[in-house]
């Protein structure tokens, strides 16, 4: 096993994590109507009112931690698909800006998303190939969810732990190392 595997992380349960996903998330819930200017995602991206891209993503960590930690004691899972979307998702957007400088869904953003996940695949999930392949799922999620992808009505910020997770669960599962 990798040692990145075993080490990396913080918490021994996953408890600590809902609570402070659900606390951050209400913090950022709050902030968008108190002062929805003062953060980038929470009304100062210049993005439509209803959007709502970074409360989701804190609290899409709820059902993906309870569901790969807590129910089917794979933590490693559950910590995979949110960095999917918290480094991966987030690298796009900085590829996205610096080559496009426009919000555009990209061919290069997407193949730095792919290659953060897999990197990120290669610390947590064994075997690889399953890693790899949720990350495939992520890009093609990041694609298809948000306000400029095909399905407007979905955001990204919870699609891509939620497809990656139950896509890597179930490959996991299908293959005995679940």
């Amino acid at each position: 096993m990798n040692v990145l595997r075993r080490s990396t992380l913080v918490f021994s349960s996953a408890w600590w994590p809902i609570i402070l996903s659900v606390c951050f998330g209400m913090l950022l819930l709050g902030a968008r109507f108190v002062k929805p200017s003062t953060f980038r995602g929470v009304g100062g991206s210049g993005r439509e009112k209803g959007v709502f891209a970074e409360i989701w993503f804190a609290w899409v960590a709820v059902p993906v931690l309870t569901i790969s930690w807590l129910w089917l004691s794979q933590p490693s899972v559950a910590v995979t698909c949110l960095l999917f979307m918290a480094w991966g998702d987030g690298i796009t957007g900085l590829v996205r800006w610096r080559i496009y400088g426009r919000a555009v869904k990209g061919l290069w953003g997407s193949l730095v998303m792919l290659g953060s996940c897999i990197i990120i695949s290669w610390a947590f999930i064994e075997p690889l190939w399953i890693g790899i392949i949720g990350s495939i799922v992520a890009v093609i999620t990041e694609w298809a969810f948000g306000d400029i992808g095909i399905f407007k009505w979905g955001d990204d910020n919870w699609a891509i732990p939620v497809f990656s997770a139950a896509t890597i669960l179930e490959l996991m599962k299908l293959t005995g190392n679940l």
